[in-house]
């Protein structure tokens, strides 16, 4: 079996691979851009991104079975081809959910305990104990996304003492929520969130999900927080909803355009923190997603379910 991979795998992963299966094959490069045509036609498993993996790069790989992400995505790809060709694609779902369930709390108790303010003081060498503090506890957290990430984040929360309600495509109860509704559910309890958080994949149903009318449905005192998807939401709607204050403050991670244009309004926004798309960054997360690979690879062998298979047709 060819394996291509443009993550480096570190030596005891591979040896663990060569070691159970002696005609695997392991081809690593920088970019999908370097390797050879001799070398896309033999490859059987890709292991990348989503990124750079276009119609064209697959028309080039005809005996591709098996696409192994190292990210949750699948937005980028182009779906149909892979569908029309039976290409099985397989994704990191779970290995992101440790460090961004962590930035999102560490978000959310930056917003109730004032740390940026406590640092901002000290700069100036100024001792103002007059700041006004939040709980979380009691406090509903909102979240679009009911997924692994979601999971975590709505885990953490219940420690914390928080009321946690999700919003999904299919409405189905998920672990640590006390209610779920359905993306399209004609009323969601947008008004009851202290902090919505988006971690929804980017889907036909998603996409654009959180425009005015919705964000006019956040008290004045709501938190926004995106970690998902820069297209969940409308950005020009966002931006004027933090420009009249219509609620608190935005926490964004993502966006339509990264990185972010220098002359967007965001950057200005004094309601607004910027964070460079870095919330799912861990050095544990390779390690996560390889054990995945490596999992899928004795199940690809023996023709069983893979872990984390994509459906194709619903995006993620």
């Amino acid at each position: 079996m060819n394996i291509l991979t443009t993550i480096r795998l570190k030596e005891d992963q591979i040896e663990v691979l060569l070691s159970r299966y002696s005609h695997i094959n392991i081809h690593t490069c920088r970019s999908l851009m370097d390797v050879s045509i001799e070398q896309l036609q033999i490859t059987e498993v890709l292991i990348s991104y989503s990124t750079g993996i276009t119609e064209d790069l697959l028309s080039k790989m005809p005996n591709l079975k098996w696409i192994q992400l190292f990210s949750s995505g699948v937005d980028a790809l182009p779906l149909s081809t892979i569908a029309n060709r039976n290409i099985t694609v397989t994704n990191a779902r779970g290995a992101h959910k440790v460090p961004m369930a962590e930035f999102a709390f560490g978000l959310m108790l930056q917003e109730a305990k004032q740390l940026i303010t406590l640092h901002e003081q000290q700069q100036r060498n100024e001792w103002n104990s007059k700041i006004h503090f939040e709980e979380l506890e009691g406090k509903t957290v909102c979240l679009l996304g009911t997924g692994a990430i979601g999971q975590e984040i709505a885990a953490r929360c219940k420690v914390f003492g928080m009321k946690t309600v999700g919003i999904n495509r299919s409405g189905k109860q998920a672990e640590h929520f006390d209610r779920i509704y359905r993306f399209d559910a004609e009323e969601l309890p947008l008004n009851e969130a202290d902090y919505m958080i988006l971690i929804a994949p980017l889907t036909r149903e998603t996409e654009n999900w959180l425009g005015i009318a919705k964000l006019n449905q956040l008290k004045q005192e709501a938190v926004l927080l995106n970690l998902g998807r820069g297209d969940l939401v409308v950005e020009q709607d966002l931006i004027y909803a933090l420009e009249e204050k219509h609620f608190k403050r935005a926490y964004l991670d993502v966006f339509h355009v990264e990185p972010l244009p220098q002359d967007s309004s965001l950057w200005k926004l004094d309601n607004c923190v910027i964070t460079p798309h870095v919330s799912a960054i861990s050095k544990r997360y390779n390690d996560r997603c390889t054990a995945i690979f490596i999992d899928n690879v004795s199940r690809y062998m023996t023709g069983e379910s893979l872990i984390n298979e994509v459906d194709l047709e619903a995006g993620y």
